[in-house]
């Protein structure tokens, strides 16, 4: 699955995209992204370019937001039938801690 962000570039824009790897060796995954950012740049003609493996991604409040607001680019195979709902499950249990123990004012 990748997803991405800032297919309307501003003169300052730089573009993230986000990739869900099924290589399970993390050592791979930083290989693999390396090598995605190289063709980004060379295919976008721009050093603007990020790259995210949401395998890696720790925080879930960042994996909610590229769920939510970024485009799906590339599916393959069933990855946003699997992967998808567990990052929602994730954030969603994330949210209700913050929400019980009064850590944010969203309800």
């Amino acid at each position: 699955m990748v997803r991405g962000h800032g297919a309307t570039p501003a003169p300052l824009a730089d573009h993230d995209f986000a990739v869900y790897l099924v290589e399970p060796s993390a050592v791979k995954r930083f290989d693999i992204r390396l090598r995605l950012m190289a063709v980004l740049v060379r295919e976008l003609n721009t050093e603007r370019v990020d790259v995210r493996v949401l395998n890696d991604v720790k925080g879930p409040e960042f994996k909610y937001a590229i769920i939510k607001e970024g485009i799906l680019l590339f599916e393959r195979e069933t990855c946003k039938v699997l992967v998808e709902p567990r990052i929602l499950s994730e954030y969603f249990d994330f949210q209700y801690w913050l929400v019980k123990n009064n850590v944010t004012r969203n309800a």
